[in-house]
């Protein structure tokens, strides 16, 4: 009888013996933070240092992790260092935002997201979807690339109710590309910094960004706002226009509705197409994981959704999604500063310490997983609903990723009709490795090669208007065995 194959182990950055002195965490940051954890993360319940001269501290153990994020979360707030990175983008949206502000955001916008509300949004990820399809064919092909295009069209037609060509024409795909490889990555000044307006003169890019990413979106509003109600959809502006405080009644001002519109593009892209590409990325060395899948959406084809509850037809690609989430997730960590004196267990912290919930190292911790580095899509069967305190995909507490649902809506759908027409497998020598700043990134956009499945199979339909994309010379090579 033959072994079953070993699971796939992806390549990540060796963590150091010991915890970095603060010039070689410095010399990391603006790339990545994940070689600056060290291998007491990944076995150790807390952690704690001074770093740069700040009371700092992992945490790991869920009752604390509840704690900082849940229970005593209103003595934590977005520290410093991430808050300024995220503004010229973000501006003071819920994700930003604090204090009472930010609840009466939340109350107004966690309607919008209720699976009856993503449930009619289907639509518009399965558009993207198809648009997807007419990109590809029988060759090599930057998924990264590709994905993040997708990602940007799926949540434009969400949005506004544009098309992918007239959410190119706006201008929004290149801004946010130049936000999160430039403006939006942490500086060695936002780790000195003690207020938003320190060093204000090393952020002149970032407020030079935020004129002119603000006035892109505002003019998308307003043309989207200009078009009579039967040209488009209900879609998530009208949504927006519509909502109310169910305390007072009161709508976003024209102000709150541009922060909350910038906030969804440029947080929510970004996260959903880091997590596809890793889905897909993991799926290539795993030949048998994408023969199950392809098997559940034979059995029930993308264009077959009508509703939320199909997506339940596909859990074997929702198990292998989740195991992406939990080996790469899209936020590596979470940084809160603490607004006074707390206990954490047998911990004294003061006001100021920064405390650290890191789903990548909760998410790989010696302590919780079996083989926590290995891709085992299996270990979610019979747990496909987990969240608990040591899987954080979405963080945790109140302010839990509000568009959880629909990320996983679109990435679920997006996925399936990708992984329905053609075999995945990666076709490039390089290194992937994983790098975490805002977001978890490949350190490169290797080259995939998509092999087409039979136009006759059960639930395939033929392709039209394909167009080959062509890799750069030596790339090409012989796909890894899975």
């Amino acid at each position: 009888m033959q072994e079953p194959a070993a699971p796939f182990v992806p390549a990540v950055p060796s963590p150091p013996a010991r915890e970095l002195p603060a010039w070689e965490v410095f010399r990391y940051m603006r790339r990545t933070i994940i070689p600056t954890w060290p291998r007491a993360a990944y076995e150790e319940m807390v952690l704690r240092r001074r770093l740069f001269g700040i009371d700092t501290l992992i945490v790991n153990e869920p009752g604390l992790v509840r704690h900082v994020l849940t229970t005593n979360a209103a003595n934590y707030k977005r520290p410093v260092r991430t808050r300024r990175p995220l503004r010229p983008a973000l501006g003071n949206g819920v994700l930003l935002a604090d204090g009472t502000d930010w609840r009466r955001q939340r109350r107004m916008l966690a309607p919008l997201f209720t699976p009856q509300h993503v449930g009619r949004l289907l639509t518009h990820f399965m558009a993207a979807g198809n648009d997807l399809l007419h990109s590809l064919g029988d060759g090599c092909f930057n998924l990264s690339d590709l994905l993040q295009k997708a990602a940007v069209d799926a949540i434009c037609r969400a949005l506004f109710s544009l098309s992918a060509e007239g959410a190119r024409a706006t201008g929004l795909p290149g801004l946010l590309q130049e936000f999160l490889k430039g403006v939006g990555r942490i500086r060695v000044w936002d780790v000195l910094a003690r207020s938003d307006g320190d060093f204000a003169w090393f952020m002149r890019d970032r407020f030079a960004f935020a004129g002119r990413w603000r006035q892109a979106v505002d003019a998308v509003i307003t043309a989207r706002r200009d078009l009579p109600q039967e040209a488009v959809g209900r879609d998530l502006l009208q949504l927006l226009l519509d909502a109310r405080d169910p305390e007072d009644g009161s709508r976003l001002t024209e102000e709150e509705i541009l922060d909350q519109v910038a906030t969804l593009l440029a947080a929510g892209f970004e996260t959903t197409a880091q997590a596809m590409f890793w889905t897909l990325y993991l799926l290539s060395f795993d030949r048998a994981a994408q023969d199950g899948i392809r098997a559940e959406l034979d059995a029930f084809p993308p264009g077959q959704v009508s509703e939320l509850a199909d997506l339940g037809r596909w859990p074997a690609l929702r198990r292998a999604f989740l195991e992406a989430l939990r080996l790469y997730p899209t936020v590596p960590f979470i940084a809160r500063a603490a607004c006074g004196p707390d206990r954490l267990g047998d911990i004294a912290i003061d006001r100021g310490a920064i405390v650290f919930v890191c789903p990548w190292t909760i998410h790989r911790h010696r302590r919780f997983w079996d083989a926590p580095d290995a891709f085992i899509p299996a270990r979610w069967i019979g747990r496909e609903e987990q969240t608990g305190n040591h899987f954080l995909p979405f963080g945790a507490g109140p302010r839990i990723c509000l568009g959880a649902a629909f990320a996983q809506a679109e990435a679920m759908i997006l996925l399936g009709t990708l992984l329905s027409h053609f075999e995945v497998s990666l076709d490039d020598d390089r290194p992937v490795l994983p790098e975490a700043v805002l977001t978890t990134r490949p350190s490169i956009e290797p080259w995939f090669r998509l092999h087409p499945l039979d136009s006759g199979s059960k639930g395939l339909r033929p392709l039209v208007e394909v167009q080959e994309a062509k890799p750069p010379a030596g790339v090409r090579g012989s796909a890894p065995a899975p």
